[in-house]
């Protein structure tokens, strides 16, 4: 049923106490291995199931195979998981890729009153105002020119229970082909306008790069910013940075380059910038996030996730994360210093020592694709007295008969 290719199969029986009797099962496919080990007086069964291809079955199969002896995977049936390497030589290991799930089938039904890439946008930034760890909330908004529209201001403007204060940072006209000394007007003029809007409001807790802003606009920003005196001066001590892309397929990487300079420049813990993800049936939006001071960030980005999913119908995800250096204390005296004796261990020792093992796991890696050496009739070689290679002795043999199934007959010790 799940289109497995069976290559060989091989079957024998370990002599066992009869408590302890069971029987081996070994199924090669071209897509994996399959070993089962059936213990009827135990009313037992373990399977080892390894793929190196097509791992996107991997779950169809475990509740197939356990389901065919008669269990379930909730029941009296239990599992676990180990990430190993592919196959080398099996061309699909390159190539197989696990895919997305349906977000279409799992996220919940809700009316689609956002449709498009803006409003989606528009609804998100406003939910992302759960980020900003402060009551004040003063928020400076990087936009593009006057001539086009600052979608993320807008939707400030029109969250109805708006509590932040948020000023535009229209960009300089021109800065694609503004010269030197244009730039640094621009810069100047941007310090100059923050600090005044300082002086009346208080220190920005919160800054938004609107996805049309351009790129010379953040370079302006993070010039206004790199010095410490400045950043103190014009930045709560406590602030984050909300940078969405344009679009799904946008290869500008300037944003997450901003907010990483940020992280680079303040150091120690609390500093998080995380990049997220929020999709839907027909796209994904990404945000770069940057975070200063709270350490309550992630308990407040994993709420904004399910605001998004509750009202949008959006899944969020958190493709990657990295904060800051943990500060150093020469002086450290922790108050309480915890050893092994202090956690009741009891129940779990003695889970423990109530376990009996039946079998033993093995693990191969095969680092090259050997091709099969032939043996020959009189040939020398070291064969085991046992069918499982780990519990025999290994003697030599002479080789004295080959099948047409490539297994050889050999007389032990001349005997």
């Amino acid at each position: 049923e799940m289109n497995l290719t069976e290559l060989k199969s091989l079957s024998f029986s370990m002599p066992e106490d009869d408590a302890y009797r069971n029987y081996v099962l070994n199924y090669v496919l071209e897509e994996g291995l399959i070993v089962a080990r059936v213990f009827p007086g135990l009313n037992y069964t373990s399977m080892d199931f390894h793929l190196w291809t097509n791992f996107e079955i991997y779950d169809e199969v475990l509740i197939e195979l356990v389901q065919a002896v008669g269990s379930k995977l909730n029941g009296s049936a239990s599992s676990y998981r180990l990430a190993t390497g592919g196959m080398l030589g099996i061309t699909t290991t390159l190539t197989a890729e696990v895919p997305r799930p349906s977000f279409e089938e799992t996220r919940p039904l809700v009316p689609e009153t956002i449709a498009a890439p803006e409003e989606i946008l528009e609804g998100i930034v406003s939910e992302l105002a759960l980020l900003i760890p402060s009551l004040q909330q003063n928020m400076v908004v990087l936009c593009p020119e006057d001539k086009v529209n600052c979608h993320s201001m807008d939707s400030w403007i029109q969250m109805s229970n708006a509590s932040v204060n948020a000023v535009p940072m229209r960009a300089c006209p021109d800065l694609n082909n503004a010269d030197l000394q244009a730039l640094f007007k621009c810069e100047e003029e941007t310090r100059e306008t923050m600090k005044k809007v300082v002086e009346e409001s208080g220190r920005f807790d919160s800054i938004l790069i609107d996805p049309h802003a351009p790129r010379e606009m953040g370079q302006i920003i993070h010039k206004v910013l790199n010095s410490t005196l400045t950043r103190r001066e014009l930045l709560a001590s406590e602030f984050v940075v909300i940078a969405p892309s344009p679009s799904s397929s946008s290869t500008d990487p300037w944003r997450s380059a901003l907010l990483e300079r940020f992280r680079q420049s303040i150091v120690y813990n609390p500093v998080y910038h995380v990049g997220a993800a929020f999709h839907s049936s027909a796209d994904t939006l990404q945000v770069d996030i940057f975070s200063a001071g709270d350490p309550s960030f992630y308990s407040r980005l994993t709420k904004v996730g399910a605001a998004v999913k509750s009202k949008m119908g959006l899944d969020f995800e958190i493709e990657n994360g990295r904060s800051g250096v943990v500060s150093h204390s020469p002086d450290f005296k922790p108050s309480k210093i915890l050893t092994n004796e202090d956690y009741d261990v009891r129940e779990a020792r003695r889970q423990f020592l109530g376990q009996t093992a039946v079998a033993q796991h093995g693990f191969l890696q095969f680092e090259i694709d050997l091709p099969p050496i032939p043996i020959s009739v009189g040939e020398m070689v070291l064969s085991n007295n046992h069918m499982h290679n780990w519990d025999g002795a290994w003697f030599p043999c002479e080789v004295i008969h080959r099948a047409d199934d490539d297994m050889y007959t050999a007389l032990l010790d001349n005997k």
